[in-house]
């Protein structure tokens, strides 16, 4: 063997080591990404279910949160026209307490006397 065919083997050897290397970072690379797409897969039809559950447990809230606000709107327009017929007592009530004090007023200011005859009889009794 001559010196040449030495170095050729020695450069033969680390191409092929070199070559092995890349084909191990290679595989390495594809197992790791099998194995990711493998757990995005689990993750996906995992989290579907919870996704759904979520989906559904928010669908129900929304339900649940638009039969109160139909409740509330009801109980204030209850109260409002409540409120209404409270203002409007009062006003009424209002109105007859200010006639009766005038009323009253006007009998203090000009009192009407009346005078009952009386015969001799009554006075003697």
């Amino acid at each position: 063997m001559c010196p040449m065919d030495l170095a050729g083997d020695a450069t033969g050897t680390k191409k092929q080591e070199m070559d092995e290397n890349q084909r191990t970072k290679n595989h390495r690379l594809i197992v790791k990404r099998c194995y990711y797409k493998k757990l995005l897969r689990q993750l996906c039809i995992g989290g579907g279910s919870a996704v759904h559950r979520a989906y559904i447990q928010l669908a129900q809230l929304k339900s649940a949160l638009i039969k109160e606000n139909a409740e509330l709107k009801r109980l204030e327009a209850d109260h409002v026209t409540m409120e209404k017929q409270v203002a409007q007592l009062a006003a009424a009530q209002g109105k007859a307490a200010a006639a009766v004090r005038q009323a009253q007023e006007v009998k203090r200011v000009n009192p009407m006397l009346i005078v009952n005859p009386l015969s001799l009889e009554q006075l003697l009794h």
